[in-house]
């Protein structure tokens, strides 16, 4: 869909191709009661509204459809089907409409066409439209002279006896046409069988099993690192004392005399430190050692 600052969405039924709202505007404002002609694919259908701010208001409507009940035996779709529908419209809103503006809608104002059949059998009923004659179908093409000619019966003849039959309708009355003599009856279509409904099934509910919950393995404890041990200092063992020392305490204590005091040992002198002696020295002392053995 297009899209833009200048892009408006039209209304739904202008989309849908069902009213021209330009055209209808210029209607509502004459003021005046429309004539409102619609054409199905069976059926020409006739309306008189007004309008009012809450919504139209229909004042009057024939069907063609209805002409059956007052003896028509031909197409309700054709144009003089459609120029004694408006004609029996005009008949039901006698007194309360005396002038009016024709509503076409969408269909195209094409000269003699069912549209302007319709509202020249209003004009007939005593109902003023604004129009121009040239737009309106020949007198025998209104009552059928075509269809006579074409199909080979007595359409006109019928014509004639039906709009008699309208002028004895009660002038301002919506109630259904009465029925004439010899008039054929519609009948209802026939209507298909009904299929009984089937019971609605009830879906079978089973338990819903809840998923198993996810097993936790708790995680693996560490490892208690304990704390070293403080190093405990062990005493050194004292020197022991000679055995001789031993024994002399042991009798002093037997005795109560004191043991005699040992003379200190002297200190051992220590070992006089050779020197080294050099290569020169020592064949010197060689020397002096042959020397000394060749003397006599």
């Amino acid at each position: 869909m297009a899209s833009g600052p200048r892009f408006s969405v039209k209304f739904r039924r202008r989309r849908e191709g069902k009213t021209d709202y330009k055209k209808r505007l210029a209607l509502v404002k004459s003021r005046k009661p429309r004539m409102v002609v619609r054409k199905t694919s069976t059926n020409i259908i006739v309306q008189f509204v007004t309008f009012a701010p809450e919504g139209d208001k229909v004042i009057g409507t024939a069907l063609s459809r209805e002409l059956k009940a007052l003896g028509w035996k031909y197409s309700t779709k054709s144009v003089p089907a459609a120029y004694l529908t408006g004609y029996l419209a005009s008949k039901r809103v006698a007194g309360k409409v005396s002038e009016a503006v024709l509503d076409i809608g969408l269909s195209g104002p094409k000269k003699g066409s069912k549209v302007f059949a319709a509202m020249k059998g209003a004009l007939d009923g005593g109902i003023k439209i604004p129009h121009g004659k040239e737009i309106l179908p020949t007198e025998d093409r209104i009552k059928g002279k075509h269809i006579e000619d074409y199909r080979k019966l007595p359409i006109t003849q019928d014509f004639t006896i039906l709009k008699q039959a309208i002028d004895k309708l009660k002038a301002g009355k919506i109630e259904k046409a009465p029925k004439a003599k010899g008039a054929v009856k519609p009948t209802a279509p026939a209507l298909r069988p009904v299929a009984p409904t089937p019971k609605p099934v009830t879906p079978v509910t089973r338990p819903t099993v809840p998923p198993p919950k996810p097993v936790i393995t708790p995680p693996a404890p560490k490892p208690v690192v304990q704390p070293p041990k403080p190093a405990t200092m062990q005493p050194k063992p004292a020197d022991k004392k000679p055995a001789m020392d031993d024994m002399d305490a042991l009798l002093a204590e037997l005795t109560g005399k004191k043991p005699a005091a040992q003379p200190a040992k002297p200190p051992t002198p220590p070992k006089p430190v050779e020197t080294p002696k050099t290569n020169i020295e020592e064949l010197l002392s060689k020397k002096k050692k042959e020397e000394e053995k060749k003397e006599p």
